[in-house]
């Protein structure tokens, strides 16, 4: 790694040279003049990085982490050290740069000016919180406590924090910064709202968010610490501030103009197309999320005709009367034989061909596909995901002795609710529906979820209840690369000996972890310490070794596909 990732001199005078948002007039009143930017305009640069950029989403969630759990199917890449890791690079040359100015220029005004920004000063904890567990959630051991130290005390071989060291004083931070959110005798503030993209300074709703990340913290914990992971999730439920309680709490980031897929969009390399298991389920119960995370393959209109002039028969994987044809999903594994027709074509005439996968519904991913104009949206925590996460502890027996404010089931209801309605908010929004669906309005949809939790194999009825609860948080990860990796490696789930929603072994090793790249020579020998301490192999990430070379908080986690 360059030493530039740990040399936060960058964040300087350089930073002070960026403007954040249109919203926010020049910094400089005189040209000739640097002036200190306020608090605010750096936490607004701050926020405005949080969004994936075009790497994390092609090279890192579309090539690799939706294959390896499962939620979509597409050719194998080996991944390289230079595609890979986007977050790590963002997290050091953006994220903790901007966090860390922005408390010193608080730590800097006079006294009687500083409590007014206290709580900005508590929620870049909770940021920095959310973004470290998302780097070190795939890489373990990194620099953590010493990273920021090169710009104040010169301080360029920053040691490498254990994975659990780490935990650990996330785990302090949120508290603290929970404390300060809720701290009454602050004084209110007067900062302009829009420089916090988020909640516009919600106090309340950045409470809500800390308590989120706890218990993404406390999964995390689990494997190796169950009792810690008890005790946090008693400390979020039974928090002053409260959980999120409905969609508006949800860490989402809406970028009017976005397009983090570049030039190549979703199809850069090649096609995306959702798993054949993700496809059948969607269709036998019928969610209504079929038609937003799906395109319709070429099985439409006058189809039936053309197969019954030419004689024609569709493979048998396909039945010619399901009334939701134009949806089929693609074979994960691409040594099954189906896995034929994801790239081949069912030729009728030589005029006529037929495509029979759906691709990944690519407008719904990016609005801007082939024209469109719709706001791009990036799920970084969503209250679905919350209330998933709080079924599964309350089902695991986590839940004994305080209020957690109802049972599993009615969690696991608001989660399936919340999931459907928030992903059909973005379709709407991208105008990312099928040609000639009409989609539902909310009234109707939430009818149509009614219907939904009375089927079989969404029914939390006493019968494969856990399960449910992990299909369901597992196709609430169809936005999200990063998490539906962790599920993964987590839960192991989707469970190949499933009856319900069954996954399948993927061809070749699959890996648990990344890895962070070897530092120049003035950290090498830390760098070489911390894989030594992990137990990882000194430059080797191949597939082979990352498949077996697990990180501490994944050591006791189940092998992909076999969830209890």
């Amino acid at each position: 790694m360059k030493r530039l990732q740990y040399s936060f001199f960058i964040v300087g005078l350089t930073i002070w040279l960026v403007s954040c948002t249109d919203d926010f007039a020049s910094i400089n009143s005189n040209p000739q003049v640097m002036d200190i930017p306020k608090p605010e305009y750096l936490f607004a640069r701050v926020t405005n990085s949080l969004q994936d950029g075009t790497s994390a989403w092609l090279y890192e969630s579309f090539e690799q982490y939706f294959r390896w759990s499962q939620l979509m199917t597409t050719e194998s890449y080996e991944p390289g050290s230079m595609d890979m890791n986007s977050r790590y690079n963002n997290l050091y040359g953006t994220i903790l740069p901007y966090l860390y100015e922005t408390r010193l220029q608080i730590e800097m005004l006079p006294e009687n000016e500083r409590g007014e920004y206290m709580k900005m000063w508590a929620a870049t904890y909770v940021i920095q919180a959310y973004s470290v567990l998302r780097v070190t959630d795939a890489v373990g051991s990194m620099p953590y406590k010493e990273a920021i130290l090169a710009r104040t005390e010169e301080k360029y071989d920053p040691v490498y924090d254990t994975q659990k060291s780490i935990f650990d004083d996330l785990y302090d931070q949120l508290t603290e910064a929970i404390r300060i959110l809720q701290d009454g005798s602050l004084p209110q503030s007067t900062y302009q709202p829009a420089a916090d993209i988020f909640y516009n300074f919600n106090w309340t709703k950045w409470n809500r968010l800390a308590n989120a990340v706890l218990l993404k913290l406390a999964l995390r914990y689990e494997g190796q610490d169950q009792a810690k992971a008890i005790a946090i999730f008693r400390q979020v439920m039974t928090d002053a501030g409260g959980v999120m309680t409905d969609n508006s709490d949800g860490f989402i980031f809406i970028n009017p103009d976005g397009q983090p897929f570049g030039a190549g969009d979703t199809d850069y390399r090649s096609r995306r197309y959702t798993s054949r298991h993700v496809v059948n389920f969607l269709k036998k119960t019928q969610d209504p999320r079929v038609h937003i995370y799906c395109d319709p393959n070429s099985l439409v209109d006058d189809f039936r005709d053309s197969l019954a002039l030419y004689d024609i028969d569709l493979p048998d994987f396909i039945d010619v009367d399901d009334p939701l044809i134009q949806y089929q999903g693609g074979a994960v594994n691409w040594t099954d034989p189906d896995s034929y027709w994801i790239k081949a074509t069912l030729d009728v005439s030589n005029s006529t061909k037929y495509a029979l996968i759906s691709g990944i519904n690519r407008r719904f991913f990016s609005p801007r596909y082939s024209g469109g104009t719709g706001p791009f949206t990036d799920l970084l925590l969503s209250y679905a995901e919350v209330c998933f996460y709080i079924a599964e502890y309350i089902q695991k027996g986590y839940g004994s002795g305080f209020d957690t404010k109802g049972s599993a089931e009615d969690w696991y209801k608001k989660g399936v609710r919340a999931s459907i309605l928030k992903m059909s908010d973005i379709a709407r929004d991208a105008v990312a529906y099928p040609p000639g669906y009409q989609a539902p309005n909310d009234e109707e949809l939430n009818a149509i979820i009614d219907d939904y939790l009375e089927h079989p194999d969404v029914k939390f009825d006493g019968v494969n209840d856990f399960e449910k609860i992990m299909i369901q948080q597992f196709l609430n990860f169809y936005r999200s690369g990063p998490e539906s990796f962790s599920f993964a490696r987590r839960t192991g789930y989707p469970k190949y000996a499933s009856t319900i929603l069954k996954g399948d072994p993927l061809e070749g090793d699959i890996p648990r972890r990344l890895w962070t790249v070897e530092p120049m020579s003035l950290n090498r020998s830390k760098w070489e310490d911390a894989y030594r301490e992990q137990g990882f192999t000194l430059r080797d990430n191949t597939p082979g070794v990352l498949s077996r070379e697990r990180l501490w908080w994944d050591k006791n986690n189940p092998a992909y596909g076999q969830g209890q």
